[in-house]
């Protein structure tokens, strides 16, 4: 696999106008086009309802998803998932309507960019946040795990398959938001750890699935995890928090270099966008040189140079719809300009 692209798109944005949104993203994104969220506009425009909104046997209560415990009906229901994914010409119905879809068709259409980035929450933070009307952990029972694999495959599969209908030769990156993932091994079974080996199988599944589909799969978590989960599972590329937690992926090096030498990439999140008082003091030439010493600090563990340099991506540290605007665009150009200063190594 190889990514023509430096900059990953992403996170919230705080406008109320498609108008201006487009324009920003077009002239800093050239050849790649992501779906934000526009919380501002809608309490509904987030990634969790992006994710779950229009799946089969969810029901929304009081703002929080819930999941029959009745089995039969369960069962009734999750057939109509089941056909989707195995036929994917089925999982449009699927789609999310969001205040920017429209422009998103617009864009893609117009542009045929190379590149196409659909956010979602991953399989693990899915089975942390939902409710259920009983007490088994959805990693611990067979059936939950293939409701977690199906929804978010078909998901995926519908956005790509809207994305190919539009623009037919960019390429479809689904990157799998984690932010519970740091919490893997405190959930368990009534008797046994859920082990890495579970894990590992539950994304190694989608990966498959999606990779069949000609979609390149990412795993996010800003918070510390366990990286040989992701790798193991064969993902494309990790994102985490290169800015609070640089040596993130230091402990994990020798797995890393593997990683990179199979052609996989590395998201390294490194523009804070957590305040304006802190995006305001930030200096192209500081960010930049931090960002170096953070490669070289995996470079003197034993990754190989040249895969750490070309095989890097950056990117903002989060959602950006409670910044000012001005802000929010200084972050997003921050983290093009830097992108443009990495060096290929030869």
């Amino acid at each position: 696999m190889k990514l023509d692209l430096r900059c990953m798109p992403q996170g919230s944005l705080p406008y109320t106008d498609t108008e201006l949104s487009a324009r920003m993203l077009e002239k800093l994104f050239e050849d790649t086009l992501y779906l934000p969220n526009f919380p501002l506009v809608d309490k509904n425009e987030t990634i969790l309802h992006r994710t779950l909104d229009k799946i089969p046997a969810l029901k929304k209560k009081s703002n929080k998803y819930v999941l029959s415990s009745d089995q039969q009906e369960l069962k009734k229901k999750l057939c109509v998932l089941d056909q989707a994914f195995n036929n994917t010409e089925l999982t449009s119905k699927f789609l999310t309507d969001s205040f920017f879809t429209e422009k998103f068709r617009q864009i893609l259409l117009r542009r045929k960019p190379k590149n196409v980035v659909i956010s979602l929450v991953g399989p693990f933070t899915v089975s942390q946040l939902l409710k259920k009307e009983d007490d088994i952990e959805f990693f611990a029972d067979k059936l939950y795990r293939k409701f977690l694999i199906q929804l978010i495959c078909v998901k995926s599969i519908a956005y790509a398959n809207l994305i190919k209908q539009l623009s037919n030769n960019s390429k479809v990156i689904v990157m799998l938001e984690e932010a519970e993932l740091k919490n893997f091994g405190t959930v368990k079974r009534e008797n046994d750890d859920i082990d890495l080996d579970v894990a590992v199988s539950l994304y190694s599944k989608i990966i498959d699935k999606l990779h069949s589909e000609d979609i390149i799969v990412g795993i996010q978590s800003f918070g510390k995890c366990d990286w040989n989960i992701a790798i193991d599972a064969g993902v494309d590329i990790i994102s985490f928090d290169a800015y609070n937690n640089p040596n993130n992926l230091n402990i994990f090096s020798s797995k890393v270099n593997e990683f990179l030498s199979m052609g996989g990439y590395i998201n390294w999140g490194f523009i804070p966008v957590k305040s304006e008082e802190m995006i305001k003091n930030l200096k192209i030439d500081d960010l930049y040189n931090r960002l170096i010493k953070t490669f070289e600090g995996l470079i003197n563990e034993g990754v190989v140079a040249k895969l750490v340099y070309n095989n890097s991506v950056v990117s903002v540290l989060g959602d950006m719809d409670k910044l000012p605007i001005m802000f929010a665009e200084k972050a997003l150009i921050l983290s093009t300009q830097i992108a443009k200063k990495i060096p290929n190594l030869r």
